[in-house]
């Protein structure tokens, strides 16, 4: 079981990852840079970010530094 899975299923299958981890082929794996919270886009098999760190903003499913483009950050 890799370190960072919190929860397995009962074939062992990671099913729960640490915080800022997605799973991608039973493996957990970081998120992006400046990512806290993402998901694997099964049709594009990349992550997806779900929510980012302070003085970025999602756009896209990427965290994009704040600039006169953001409406909120």
């Amino acid at each position: 079981m890799n370190l960072n899975c919190l929860k397995v299923d009962l074939y062992g299958n990671c099913i729960l990852c640490s915080s800022g981890m997605y799973i991608k082929e039973n493996i957990c794996i970081y998120c992006p840079k400046n990512c806290i919270e993402c998901t694997l886009n099964v049709l594009t098999n990349k992550p997806t970010c779900r929510s980012c760190i302070e003085k970025y903003a999602l756009s896209s499913g990427e965290c994009k530094s704040c600039g006169s483009y953001c409406l909120y950050c």
